[in-house]
């Protein structure tokens, strides 16, 4: 071998460098990442390497006229006129750059990684970068982000011909053979730890707006103004929930991070994380020594099986072997290798997992470790293909397996009837305020809000063997909305519970926004809000105003004088109408005479009600005009009442599938009643006796609708 080192146009020989040391290693299942490192000595250089270098520099290994490897600089350190070279691979590189992470719902590996590795070369094949990628990528460098994408999927990153990073499954068949002269020490057993079981979280995170709001940043009680501030959050957050209170600013913002500047409060929903553990035996006898992979977040219920099963398959059989070899260049880490054993007189096929590369003017030996008795199954998903169970694919209660599942592990994913919505809510009745200047009026006259839509249903997975030909199925009908007799928000009820076999889906939990992950189509959607009720129309209004009046012999003789106008009709809602406006009001008027200088008058106004407001289901009740009577002697005058809301009594259609009941609708609100107002410049006082009419009564709110009837989802592996 002519083994040299390429750096910025120079080639460095055996004859002027020393103490090479190249560390490969390969993770075979994924359960870390690790990075290739290489480090020489430039002996009696007269080069300016110290000052000159940049961090990331490219160094490249050639064996005669073939590229083997590339390395980038990480540091260069003088020692007289010797140079101490310390280099990594690109992903020992990608340790020290940021990424900001996300929630990945659907992007695939090959849409990811060019964020990831930035400017560094690399391949990917095609069954890899066409992996979907569903769920939560942490905040953190790009090394431990690519760890996260790999795990999951069991994706090696080789090394191609030339030395660059090679995203691929790596099932080789056929072993590279080690010549029996090529090896100079033989087999002995390595380090290996026994493991008796192995554990790993599958993860899901759900979006859903009944989750409360978590405080991420607080600096009221400094009041020290943040300057685009970077806030990083431990837990992944609803990026459209994020709010700030005071002067807080919120610059950019990510599931993971935000950037703000102020002071204030900053609020957000987190998203709904459930984990679900699965465990499996490795068959090893000993002491209890348990390996737990729980922040593997994009591990999800279409990978995990194959995830557990690859691991557990590992640390189960595996058996690590080390070897020193003569390197001819051609065999890399991960590669399957087959290896005589000198001492048990027998050839060994194992998959190389590390090798410290020593190199020399005469030769290159490589000090290997090589994982025996195991082979990289289980890559990629566990599932890609399902099918739906609903109630019409049943017959006589009992659903067939199709041919091609029969036999097959599948997961079964049982859901429940889906939650009704909530109830409309009832329009405002107008009440008395009372400013505390003595005076008074009515307020409030909005419709009702419509009720929210119905958020979740019982939902139960587990793994089974289809291995009967049929199974008995009942699918949950959807949970009735929320209904109420006053106006108070009352919510609808979870659906009936679906069953498969003997499992059912109360045994699970309640959830909201399932993601079907293999494309991505969301299940148990929140129902729609239901329409908000009509507004109640404003009561007529009223103005009494001084006019200056000067009499024939020259003296100011003011008097008041009175109008009112009418108000509004009612809000109309789709084909129904606001109730009409009342139309007429009343003004009176007296005249005082205690002599010409004294003269004045007293004015009493009244206006027409306000409509009341339409709902969904009918029509609003017509304002009042503004009437009087007689009692005692006494004539007493009021204002128009309000007209009364129109109750919401149609109840929402049933959700479609999939999705919880709408919300109920809106009553209309209650007209406000018309203005009244007496004054009086005489003396003594005199005033009428002016009354506001009643108010407008709000209409009740519907019930909510039922939500969408049960269903099952077969996940399976076409």
């Amino acid at each position: 071998m002519s083994i040299t080192f390429k750096y910025k146009g120079e080639t460095f020989t055996a004859q002027n460098r020393s103490q090479s040391e190249m560390v490969i290693e390969k993770a075979l299942v994924a359960e870390m990442l690790s990075a290739d490192s290489f480090s020489f000595l430039l002996r009696g250089a007269t080069g300016n390497y110290e000052q000159n270098y940049r961090k990331g520099d490219v160094l490249e290994i050639w064996n005669g006229a073939s590229q083997i490897a590339e390395f980038f600089i990480e540091r260069i350190k003088a020692d007289d006129a010797n140079f101490q070279f310390t280099c990594t691979s690109a992903v020992g590189m990608l340790a020290t750059v940021h990424q900001d992470g996300g929630m990945l719902s659907g992007e695939t590996v090959g849409d990811v990684l060019p964020g990831l590795m930035g400017n560094y070369s690399y391949v990917v094949d095609p069954e890899v970068a066409a992996i979907q990628l569903r769920g939560w990528l942490p905040e953190s460098d790009c090394r431990s982000a690519l760890r996260q994408i790999c795990l999951p999927y069991g994706i090696s990153i080789m090394r191609t011909s030339a030395g660059l990073p090679h995203f691929k499954f790596n099932f080789p068949t056929v072993a590279k053979e080690i010549s029996r002269r090529d090896v100079y020490s033989g087999l002995k057993r390595g380090d290996l730890t026994p493991v008796t079981q192995v554990t790993v979280l599958e993860h899901s995170f759900y979006a859903s707006n009944a989750v409360s709001e978590e405080v991420l940043f607080d600096n009221t009680s400094t009041a020290i103004a943040a300057s685009s501030d970077r806030i990083s959050f431990d837990m992944p957050i609803q990026a459209t929930t994020l709010r700030a209170t005071g002067s807080l600013t919120i610059d950019d913002s990510g599931v993971n991070f935000a950037v703000v500047s102020g002071v204030g409060v900053l609020y957000g929903k987190p998203y709904v994380h459930t984990v679900r553990a699965q465990s499996a035996s490795t068959g090893v006898v000993g002491e209890p020594n348990e390996m737990r992979f729980e922040d593997a977040y994009l591990v999800n219920s279409l990978n995990s099986y194959n995830t557990l099963q690859r691991l557990a398959s590992y640390y189960s059989t595996a058996e690590e072997l080390d070897v020193s070899i003569r390197a001819d260049g051609t065999v890399r880490a991960g590669d399957l290798v087959r290896v005589y054993d000198k001492y048990r007189q027998e050839w060994v096929n194992g998959y190389l997992q590390k090798a410290v590369v020593r190199f020399s003017a005469s030769t290159t030996r490589a000090d290997c470790s090589v994982i025996a008795n195991w082979r990289p199954d289980y890559i990629g998903n566990n599932y890609d293909s399902y099918v739906v169970i609903k109630a019409s694919d049943l017959v006589g209660g009992v659903w067939t397996v199709p041919a091609e599942l029969q036999g097959k592990r599948v997961q079964v994913v049982l859901f429940g009837g889906l939650r009704g919505g909530h109830s409309g809510g009832k329009g405002q009745t107008p009440a008395p305020v009372y400013p505390g200047d003595g005076t008074w009026h009515y307020e409030g006259n909005a419709g009702g809000v419509g009720g929210d839509g119905g958020e979740g249903a019982m939902v139960y997975a587990a793994e089974i063997d289809l291995t009967a030909a049929s199974y008995a199925v009942t699918i949950g009908s959807g949970g009735p909305g929320g209904i109420s007799a006053d106006g108070t928000d009352v919510a609808g009820d979870l659906g009936g519970d679906t069953t498969f076999g003997s499992m059912s889906s109360a045994n699970g939990a309640e959830v909201s926004n399932y993601i079907n992950l293999v494309d991505g189509t969301l299940y148990i959607e929140a129902g729609d809000k239901g329409q908000d009720g009509g507004k109640g129309g404003e009561g007529g209004t009223v103005n009494i105003e001084m006019v200056s009046y000067i009499t024939p012999d020259n003296v100011w003789d003011p008097y008041l004088e009175g109008t009112w106008d009418v108000g509004e009709d009612g809000e109309d809602i789709g084909t129904h109408s606001g109730g009409a406006k009342g139309t007429t009001g009343w003004v009176g008027q007296s005249t005082g005479g205690q002599g010409v200088m004294s003269h004045g008058k007293t004015v009493g106004v009244t206006a027409p009600g306000g409509g009341g407001g339409a709902s969904i289901s009918a029509n609003g009740s017509a304002g009042g005009n503004s009437t009087s009577s007689y009692n005692a002697g006494v004539w007493s005058y009021f204002s128009g009442p309000g007209g009364n809301g129109a109750a919401a009594t149609t109840v929402p259609a049933k959700a479609s599938f999939g999705k919880c009941g709408r919300g109920g609708y809106g009553g209309g609100g209650g007209g406000l009643p018309g203005k009244c107002e007496t004054q009086s410049i005489e003396w003594p006082r005199y005033s009428y006796n002016v009354n506001p009419g009643t108010p407008g009564q709000g209409g009740l709110g519907s019930q909510g609708g039922t939500g969408s009837d049960g269903f099952v989802v077969v996940y399976y592996k076409a």
